[in-house]
Formats: C-alpha cells, sequence, structure tokens
C-alpha cells in the first residue's frame, strides 16, 4: 500500500518536485504525494516529510470506514461495502453525506460542493465534511476530482454507545463512564445539523415520547426527558434518524478540576522564577469557577482585594427544573461549597497579601499573574434535589449555571476586555469533541486575541501500569483544538 506524505518545499523547488513524484495536490507550503513504500525514506532524507496516510481514517460512532472501498461511485450508484453490511436502502430526499476530500479541505472544494447543490453542515474526521444532499446533488459531487469518498453518515453513529448501553438507566444509576463522572438519568443532549432542522424536528421528538426541556438556537441544542420507564435502545434509534439529528448523548454534569494540585505539587509560594517582570501586570484574566470567596468585591479575600474588575453569577439552566424544588435558582457569585473557585482564582492571581511575614515561608503565597485583574464567572449553584438520593449521589452543589452556548460565556468575559480565559472544569464522554468543544473553537477562531485555557482533568489512568497515562480520559471541553489543554501529573487517582 502507497504512503500519502506532505513533502514540505516551496517555490521552484516544489514545480521542480512536482514534475517527479506522482503528485495528489500542491498547496503552498508543501506537496501532497502517494508513494510507494520503498521510496518514503528516500524523500525523507533529502526533504521534510510528514506521513499523513492514518489521518485519511474516518471514524463514524465506534467503526472505522474503510474509504479504500467505493461506497458511491462517480455516477452516484451505490455500491455494496462492508461497512454498511445490513443498512436499509435511503428513503428518496436529502440525507447527510459524508465527502471525503483528497487531502487537506480547500476553501475552493468546498464552494464545489455548494455550488453543486450541497449544503455544508460540519467538518468531520479524515479530511472530510457532513454534507446535505439529494441522489442528483450527490451524483454532481461524487463526481468532482478532488472528493475522495462519500458514504452516508450512518444513524447508529449518530448516537453516543453510552445511551445504548444505559438506555434502562435507573434513577439511582447516576455513575458515567469516568471516575467521579455523574449524570442525570432521563436527562439527554441532541445536537442538530442546524437551527432550522432542529425547529422541524420538534414535532417528532414530542411523538417519540420525549419532553423537550429546553432548546438553544444558537448552541443547535436540545435538552430532553425521557420518562422513567419508558427507556429503550429502540427509541433511541428512533430519535437519531429524525433528519438533522448530529448526535445524541446522556447530558454529563460538569465538574471542577484540579482539586488535588495544591498538595501534589507541595507548592508552598510561588517566587519570582524569572527577570523578565511577567507578573500579569496589565491583563484581565477571567475565570469561570464554582464562586469567588464571599462574591462581593467589598468584602473580598485580601488577595483579590481591589482588583476585580467583575463578578458575575449564572443562574441553574432551565432543564433542571423536572428535578429540583428551586428551579433557575441563584445563590449568587459566593464559593459556598469546596473553595475550588477561591483556589483556581488565587493560583491564577492572588498577590499574597494574605501571607505576607506568615511562618515557615520564604516570601509571599501568590499566583504567577499576581498584578492583573480579574473577570469571575460563578457558575456553581445549590441544587434542591425532589430526589433526597441526589444529595448522596450527585452533591448539594453543580455548576449548573454554565450555559448551553459557551460563546455566551467567553463574550461576557470578552465584553469585559478579559483576554484570558480559565476553566478548571469539565465532564462528558472521554476523548470526544462535542458540541461544547466545537463552540469553544469557533469562538477563538472569531476572536483570535481570546486564549483560553482548560484543565485536562483529574480522569487520567494508567491501565495497563507503563507510567504514561492512557490515551481518551480528557472531557469536553479540553478536547476542543483552539485551547490550551493545561495537564497535569499522575498521581493516586
Amino acid at each position: 500500500m502507497d504512503s500519502i506524505l506532505k513533502v514540505f518545499v516551496t517555490g521552484a523547488d516544489q514545480d521542480r518536485l512536482a514534475e517527479q513524484l506522482p503528485v495528489i495536490e500542491q498547496y503552498s507550503g508543501f506537496l501532497l504525494v502517494s508513494l510507494p513504500q520503498q521510496r518514503v525514506a528516500e524523500i525523507a532524507a533529502e526533504y521534510p516529510t510528514e506521513d499523513i496516510t492514518s489521518q485519511y481514517t474516518i471514524v463514524a460512532g465506534q467503526r472505522q470506514l474503510d474509504t479504500g472501498q467505493v461506497r458511491v461511485d462517480h455516477r452516484g450508484k451505490t455500491l455494496s461495502h462492508p461497512d454498511y453490511k445490513g443498512v436499509r436502502k435511503l428513503a428518496p430526499g436529502a440525507h447527510h453525506y459524508l465527502v471525503q476530500f483528497i487531502g487537506p479541505i480547500k476553501k475552493a472544494w468546498l464552494q464545489a460542493v455548494e455550488k453543486a447543490g450541497g449544503k455544508l453542515q460540519s467538518p468531520y474526521a479524515g479530511f472530510s465534511y457532513v454534507v446535505r444532499a439529494n441522489e442528483s446533488t450527490l451524483t454532481a459531487i461524487a463526481a468532482l476530482p478532488f472528493v475522495r469518498w462519500t458514504g452516508h453518515l450512518s444513524h447508529s453513529d449518530r448516537v453516543s454507545p453510552s445511551v445504548m448501553k444505559n438506555a434502562r438507566r435507573k434513577t439511582s444509576q447516576t455513575e458515567a463512564e469516568l471516575p467521579r463522572g455523574k449524570v442525570l438519568p432521563g436527562l439527554y443532549e441532541v445536537e442538530f445539523f442546524d437551527s432550522n432542522s432542529m425547529k422541524l424536528a420538534t414535532k417528532s421528538v414530542k411523538e417519540l415520547g420525549f419532553k423537550i426541556l429546553d432548546s438553544d438556537k444558537s448552541a443547535r441544542l436540545m435538552i430532553l426527558q425521557n420518562p422513567a420507564g419508558v427507556s429503550s435502545a429502540k427509541r433511541f434509534r428512533e430519535l437519531s434518524a429524525i433528519h438533522g439529528v448530529r448526535y445524541v448523548r446522556e447530558h454529563s454534569l460538569k465538574r471542577t478540576s484540579n482539586d488535588l494540585a495544591p498538595r501534589l505539587m507541595g507548592a508552598e509560594q510561588t517566587p519570582d522564577l524569572n527577570d523578565l517582570g511577567l507578573d500579569g501586570s496589565g491583563e484581565i484574566v477571567a475565570v469561570c469557577d464554582t464562586g469567588l470567596d464571599t462574591g462581593e468585591p467589598v468584602s473580598i479575600h485580601a488577595d483579590f482585594k481591589g482588583r476585580v474588575a467583575s463578578i458575575m453569577s449564572y443562574p441553574i439552566k432551565s432543564y433542571y427544573s423536572p428535578y429540583i424544588n428551586n428551579p433557575g435558582g441563584d445563590d449568587g457569585a459566593a464559593d459556598y461549597d469546596s473553595g475550588h473557585g477561591t483556589h483556581v482564582t488565587g493560583s491564577v492571581l492572588g498577590d499574597g497579601s494574605e501571607s505576607m511575614g506568615l511562618s515557615g515561608t520564604e516570601g509571599p503565597i501568590r499566583g504567577l499573574a499576581h498584578k492583573a485583574k480579574l473577570v469571575f464567572q460563578a457558575v456553581e449553584q445549590e441544587m434542591k434535589w425532589k430526589n433526597s438520593d441526589y444529595y448522596q449521589s450527585i452533591g448539594r452543589y453543580l455548576l449548573a449555571g454554565i450555559p448551553n452556548d459557551l460563546k455566551t460565556l467567553f463574550a461576557d468575559a470578552y465584553e469585559k476586555n478579559a483576554r484570558i480565559h480559565s476553566n478548571s472544569w469539565g465532564g462528558g464522554d472521554p476523548g470526544v469533541y462535542d458540541s461544547q468543544s466545537e463552540q469553544l473553537d469557533r469562538f477563538v477562531w472569531e476572536h483570535k486575541d481570546f486564549c483560553v485555557l482548560v484543565a485536562a482533568g483529574n480522569d487520567g489512568t494508567d491501565k495497563d501500569g507503563d507510567g504514561s497515562i492512557n490515551p481518551m480520559s480528557v472531557t469536553s471541553p479540553g478536547t476542543a483544538k483552539n485551547c490550551i489543554c493545561v495537564g497535569a501529573s499522575e498521581n493516586e487517582r
């Protein structure tokens, strides 16, 4: 099997090399070529290269699609394919297809797909895009010279495995896939490709027996409650087949990360480690977390006094209403429960005022950006559960104020002139790029002067004992591409 390489060469050298090698496509900074294995070492000895053969794999749900075998040919005919064995023939009309390109996607290629009649829905793995198309449009798309492969995005690939595994989850079963992870039984998220499809799907969702608790147009997200005692795998398969559904997952409860850091690091103080004067002066840092000390700037902890530009509190989201006795509750920005938000903020920009002259230290205990100003966003709220068992299994306090669309969170901080945003929280299906990851990426793409940091979390495991954390343990929004995901040291977890 030939290897597909990026050969990094520009200008006249690129033109010369293009005459000698089997070129798939030319880019401004490299050639994309297909070479037999025996020639790979030869080219790599002369030019910087990257083998991207494995990047053409399309992972759809729990499957790896073989894009080396044609599913839809250049005439638009659907052929038999081992990855579509037993799949029913699609009804006439528009459907959502995976369109894989010959390499890193060019804007002109997407424009050509649109010109052919396809509606671009979202990027996907393996140099592919989800495109809405009918039969004639798909024929035109499949015939484009830069389209490598096309095939339907199966409905079964749009449901999280945890949904099917726990289709009959009891109210007492709140455990999620990862350690410490929790879910509310019967609460589900449904992502849609676009807001119009979500609007049109409302009737079908209700007819299946789901209760719509929240619908967010900007996030293209529905939060559903599945009535107790009627859960079934069949119902979720029918839900995933509603036109426009992108993905169905259990609604995971976000939880704090980095709560063991001070003891594990043995950090007693933060000295000046350089002569560059990097102390946060002139910066405004936003921290989204549980709460901050008293929640009031006038009575705030001495380490933050005079540097709090803004404190905001986000009330309980409406979709929790069936589960609690205080729907829409907002207990303010104080750090009532764990002190996690105060700890994180101190790590970021506490100035050490309270520790001046403290016995046993060489200097003030302070954060690295100890002269920066603060915008704080409190998202933890007290949950007055109807089911008293949830006090034990989930807890009294929850990060229940996190907006459906993280754009809201980031935009609020941006408006207050914060350009650095710290988030020591996460949760959800391990290793998954979900709607929150996409929301983060989109906001940073549109605000390139905004830097988002997310904790890698406390979920890493070393199951094989090789001294390295196993892959697929980071959760959303740390799985985003346009953030700095900060982690972590192996510890007793």
